[in-house]
C-alpha cells in the first residue's frame, strides 16, 4: 500500500517517514541533554545554598510560658471538666429539642393526612428547593492579611 502519491506498492514513502521520524526523536533526545546538565548544576547551587527557614506563626504563643503552682493547674483542670461537662448537657439538650420537634412535626402530618390529603401535599411542599435564578449574592470586601515569604536564591 502507498501513501497516495506514491502510488500502489510503493514503499519508500513509509520508509522516508519513518527515517525522519527517527531523525526528530535523535534530534530532540541530543537537545535534551543540555537541558538536562543545567538542571543537574541548579540542583547541585541549590543543595549547596543554606536553605532559609520561613516562620510557621501558628505555633509562635503570644505569651510567655510560665509554670504555674499546682493548686492552681488542678483548679484549671477541674474548670475544664466542668465547662466540658456543661457543654456536652447544652448540646444533648438542644439536640433533643430538635428531635422532639421533627417528632411533632411527623405527627402533625400524620393527622393532616387523615383530615385532608390535599391540604397535606400543599403542607409537606417540594422535595428542593429549586435555586432563583435571578438572584445576585452581595459583594463581600475581602482583605488579604497573608504574609509573603520568599526564598533567598544564591547566585555564583
Amino acid at each position: 500500500m502507498g501513501c497516495g502519491h506514491c502510488g500502489p506498492g510503493a514503499s519508500a514513502c513509509t520508509l522516508r517517514s519513518r527515517k525522519t521520524q527517527q531523525g526528530a526523536a535523535l534530534l530532540s533526545f541530543w537537545e535534551l541533554i543540555p537541558m538536562r546538565d543545567r538542571l543537574k548544576k541548579r540542583i547541585r547551587r541549590l543543595e549547596k545554598a543554606s536553605q532559609e527557614l520561613i516562620p510557621i506563626e501558628d505555633f509562635i504563643t503570644p505569651w510567655p510560658n510560665m509554670e504555674l503552682p499546682c493548686e492552681e493547674s488542678e483548679q484549671r483542670a477541674l474548670l475544664l471538666k466542668k465547662w466540658s461537662l456543661y457543654q456536652h448537657q447544652e448540646h444533648k439538650k438542644e439536640r433533643d429539642a430538635i428531635t422532639s420537634m421533627l417528632e411533632s412535626q411527623q405527627e402533625a402530618l400524620q393527622e393532616l393526612l387523615l383530615i385532608s390529603p390535599e391540604l397535606h401535599a400543599v403542607a409537606k411542599g417540594p422535595d428542593y428547593t429549586p435555586p432563583i435564578s435571578s438572584y445576585q449574592p452581595p459583594e463581600g470586601r475581602y482583605h488579604d492579611i497573608t504574609k509573603v515569604y520568599t526564598q533567598v536564591e544564591f547566585k555564583k
